[in-house]
């Protein structure tokens, strides 16, 4: 199955953080992007790399 791809605007949009956060862990190598040939500098992230760098965790409580 082919894994699909998620721009950086999306990315943040589904893990509910900033773009800025996104290019954050992208820059300290927590969550892996690519560039894709005739996509000019535009980033893209793997959706199963999104799932292995943000895990959610159940809140005690609430």
């Amino acid at each position: 199955m082919a894994d699909s791809y998620l721009s950086l605007e999306e990315t943040a949009t589904h893990m509910g953080v900033s773009v800025k956060t996104v290019r954050r862990k992208i820059s300290s190598g927590s969550l892996k992007a690519y560039r894709i040939k005739g996509t000019s500098r535009r980033l893209w992230i793997k959706e199963s790399d999104i799932e292995k760098a943000y895990t959610r965790v159940k809140t005690i409580g609430s």
